[in-house]
């Protein structure tokens, strides 16, 4: 989806403009992070599977990977907001055998092409919750999203501002050697005076 990829971009612009360095991305580390590319994995086998049930089979692991990756993380800021993203998505595709794209949204956007993917489905009279489907045009982009790709982009612009900040330790190490400056400048200073 072209909305998380602009999100991924926009965290790491927003976290350099707000001080954010690429460096201070080095020594961080996520747990289980094996289970975000085998999510990702499983959500472009399902594409590639034929039939109906394969198909959902994987993007419901998809889902579960994601999910457990992001809850795993939940001690870093923003990975709460992921988590509910994933969610609510997976509770959408499980309750409609497929992402519901409603007609309103998918004529805002004149994008058609994009409905036939794995599991995404004009909506039908017999789905529920289609609020939680793609409803949202994004006319710019000419995409539908969910409300929870939606909190899913900002949680992934806030995790990236938040992994590119100097760790709290790090931070706290510069306030001493601030500090430490501060006592020791009136110390030199006297001692020059005394010259």
């Amino acid at each position: 989806m072209r909305i998380l990829l602009i999100a991924v971009a926009a965290g790491f612009v927003l976290a350099l403009v707000l001080g954010g360095r690429f460096a201070n991305l080095k020594g961080r580390s996520l747990r289980a992070w094996l289970l975000l590319p085998l999510g990702l994995a499983l959500q472009l086998a399902a594409i590639g599977s034929a039939g109906s049930t394969w198909p959902f089979v994987l993007v419901l692991l998809s889902f579960a990977c994601l999910f457990a990756f992001a809850v795993a993380n939940l001690g870093v800021t923003g990975f709460w907001m992921i988590a509910l993203g994933v969610c609510l998505n997976a509770f959408t595709v499980g309750l409609n055998h497929g992402m519901p794209v409603g007609h309103k949204a998918l004529a805002h956007t004149g994008n058609n092409s994009s409905v036939y993917v794995a599991l995404r489905h004009e909506q039908r009279s017999s789905d529920k919750l289609l609020i939680l489907g793609d409803v949202v045009p994004i006319s710019p982009i000419g995409e539908v999203v969910t409300f929870g790709d939606l909190i899913l982009a900002v949680g992934l612009v806030d995790v990236i501002v938040h992994l590119m900040r100097p760790s709290k330790r790090r931070r706290d190490e510069g306030a001493d050697e601030d500090d430490d400056e501060d006592r020791l400048l009136p110390l030199v200073g006297a001692g020059l005076s005394n010259d």
